[in-house]
């Protein structure tokens, strides 16, 4: 009886653990793919204020919104 008991606890330890670490790899991903976003998005904030004050008039405005519903980019070159 006592060995059944251990061999069940452990399996369910067993289950645990499998699942923390796939819920850890999960989320190690979702930080990435979430910094890989933010660069493009630097990356192409940057690229165009850089364009147009090569291109342009010599001046961006830009500016972000965020709402409940929604994302917001707004650029000019002036």
């Amino acid at each position: 009886m006592w060995r059944a008991h251990a061999a069940a606890k452990q399996t369910g330890r067993h289950v645990v653990d499998r699942f923390d670490s796939l819920l850890i790899r999960y989320d190690a991903w979702f930080l990435v793919l979430m910094a890989v976003l933010l660069t493009i998005a630097v990356v192409v904030a940057t690229a165009l204020a850089v364009w147009c004050v090569t291109y342009q008039g010599k001046r961006f405005t830009g500016r972000w919104e965020w709402g409940k519903w929604y994302v917001s980019v707004w650029a000019e070159c002036s």
